[in-house]
């Protein structure tokens, strides 16, 4: 796995795309499965598919949902891309976190103030 954005430290925004990019050598076939895992929450290396079987290109497009009942959000993810035709061909990303982006709100009142009447 060679994106930096999911390295040990790095942290991810829900409802925002992230590339995982991979490199392969050797024969490890033309597709692969990219899983993820939380290591938190999930017990005796339990994985969750992001894709099931895709083609082997070095490049898919994560956008986490926060949607109720989706991922949760915490500091301990990480990814595992595995060879389809040979799933003890692997590789893991270090921990990432997974947080809810706080874009901010901005309210312009257009002269009008909360507390004084109209007139």
């Amino acid at each position: 796995i060679t994106n930096t954005n999911l390295g040990t430290g790095a942290q991810l925004g829900t409802n925002e795309t992230t590339p995982i990019t991979w490199t392969s050598t050797g024969d490890i076939g033309s597709n692969v499965k990219i899983e993820y895992q939380n290591i938190a929450i999930d017990e005796d290396e339990e994985w969750h598919t992001l894709l099931e079987q895709g083609a082997n290109l070095g490049q898919f497009n994560w956008t986490p949902s926060q949607n109720p009942g989706d991922l949760p959000t915490g500091p301990y993810y990480r990814i595992r891309i595995s060879s389809v035709a040979d799933s003890s061909i692997d590789d893991k990303s270090g921990i990432f976190g997974l947080y809810t982006k706080d874009y901010g709100v901005t309210v312009i009142t257009h002269g009008w103030q909360p507390g004084i009447g109209s007139g």
